[in-house]
């Protein structure tokens, strides 16, 4: 069996951690994808980085710069402090029911765990090529995401209403695009992102698998931790 060093299941999205290294590519990658909607530059020769040039796009990086560092030093660092005193031991799996998309949580109370599962109602949703948008829909979409995520860099919490209704019919839909964010804002490298269905056993079922009648479906993410340079077992 495989060795992976972080899953994290998010509506029945799997999220796991490697550490091999991200090569240039001539389409747009997820891991780019990620840190445009976190509002963070993509890497170089990305197609998003003609896009960064976009009002929008820089209004939404100065909101999100602020924004992240405001909550890191509100909670964020003394969850870390206060995890290093308290929770010390590492676990190997964190399981997160209710969650939505919050892996920003997950991992600030448990960064050593190997594996997180997060459940919750809302659908996983997707995140289309962003380059192919309509003229003006960038804007619409990060302004989407924003209002999407506004109770959590406030409070700590999605209010699950707002969020459906915010993340329910536009171009950027479901939980994927806000997991995207925090895993870029919590300094991860997303590797790969593929679809996963769970049977009425809880078996996991990837690609053309058939997971039989009324299958939970979620995202597998594959991500690395940008600081660390050999993988953990």
């Amino acid at each position: 069996m495989r060795h992976f060093n972080k899953i994290a299941v998010a509506a029945a999205a799997i999220f796991v951690a490697t550490a091999s290294p991200v090569h240039a590519a001539d389409k747009v990658t997820a891991d780019d994808t990620a840190r445009f909607l976190a509002g963070m530059p993509p890497s170089a020769g990305s197609p998003l980085t003609a896009l960064t040039s976009d009002p929008s796009w820089q209004r939404h990086a100065r909101f999100f710069d602020a924004a992240f560092g405001q909550l890191e030093q509100r909670q964020l660092s003394r969850i870390r402090a206060w995890t290093g005193v308290n929770l010390a031991a590492p676990k190997p799996t964190m399981f997160y029911m209710f969650s939505g998309p919050d892996f920003l949580y997950a991992d600030a109370f448990f960064p050593n765990a190997t594996t997180y599962v997060l459940s919750a109602l809302e659908p996983p949703g997707s995140v289309p090529d962003l380059t192919r948008l309509p003229r003006g829909g960038v804007g619409a979409a990060l302004y989407n995401v924003e209002r999407s995520m506004s109770s959590i860099l406030s409070f700590s919490f999605f209010i699950t209403r707002s969020m459906k209704l915010d993340l329910g019919d536009g171009q950027l839909n479901g939980t994927l695009p806000i997991l995207y964010i925090f895993l870029a804002r919590s300094g991860k490298t997303i590797r790969d992102v593929s679809p996963i269905a769970l049977d009425d056993k809880g078996a996991a079922h990837f690609a053309n698998e058939n997971p039989g009648r009324n299958p939970t479906r979620g995202v597998r993410i594959v991500f690395g931790v940008r600081q660390l340079r050999c993988s953990r077992t």
